[in-house]
């Protein structure tokens, strides 16, 4: 697999409309201009990769290599590396951090960067000093992202950001421990429209929300402080079922059991 990364420096709206020869707002494909294409590349990307359409349309014509670009988010992307990277041939995310903590079978043979954005990450003398990343002059030396994970993996290093889904140690922490419990209440339609696909939507809806290893895929994995109720309904409403923390299976259970 292929690995082209890098950081944009601003934001693409995607406002549902497919561009190029692409079919979908979430797929295009570039076919060569010169006829029958030798091959076809598969690449899961970024979003943001759609202001490039120009570049890789030029790309196909000069390689005669048609080239699939399927949308996605990050998240995914880190997620598709995980499962040995489905169907794709290469991944082009926002960033290579996402490589890092994606690529857990090393399925990447080969990377190259597309463009760079300036980070900066601030962090004490000391504490710099103590985890080898300075000398006692200040003089800094190279840290990658791997080295900023390992140390928060290790808890030697804690800091504050804007975002908790950029380090994936902090993400799970933040969905867990750190988020503020929350208490909801599923109203759930079970009357006789609903019967077949309606139901089963509905059953598969509220296992990916609430059923603690497919949530955790999407990173909202239920937190012992949490508090879900599910209330069906059709011409009167049904006894609630309460579930507390992680124990949500026999709140699924009631929902799968109970007929529309």
């Amino acid at each position: 697999m292929l690995a082209l990364t890098g950081c944009t420096a601003f934001n693409n709206s995607d406002d549902g409309t497919a561009d190029g020869n692409g079919t979908s707002a979430t797929t295009q494909t570039f076919q060569p201009s010169g006829g029958k294409p030798t091959a076809t590349l598969s690449i899961a990307s970024g979003s943001e990769n759609k202001e490039v359409a120009t570049a890789i349309q030029k790309a196909a014509d000069q390689s005669n290599v048609a080239v699939t670009m399927h949308y996605m988010g990050s998240l995914e992307i880190m997620n598709a590396l995980k499962a040995g990277g489905q169907d794709h041939d290469a991944v082009w995310p926002a960033s290579s951090m996402w490589i890092s903590m994606g690529d857990t079978k090393h399925i990447v043979k080969d990377a190259a960067s597309t463009s760079t954005t300036p980070i900066v990450f601030g962090i004490a003398k000391s504490k710099a000093v103590k985890l080898g990343w300075a000398d006692d002059s200040g003089a800094t030396k190279p840290v990658s992202t791997a080295d900023i994970l390992a140390a928060v993996s290790d808890g030697k290093l804690t800091f504050s950001m804007t975002s908790a889904t950029v380090i994936d140690s902090a993400l799970n922490v933040y969905q867990t421990a750190l988020r503020k419990p929350s208490w909801t209440i599923w109203v759930v339609d079970y009357s006789g429209s609903m019967s077949g696909e309606g139901k089963n939507g509905v059953v598969k809806g509220l296992n990916a929300a609430l059923d603690p290893d497919q949530a955790k895929k999407s990173y909202i994995e239920p937190a012992s402080g949490d508090v879900n109720i599910l209330i069906p309904f059709e011409t009167e409403a049904h006894r609630p079922v309460k579930a507390t923390g992680t124990s949500t299976s026999d709140l699924l259970h009631e929902a799968d059991a109970t007929d529309a």
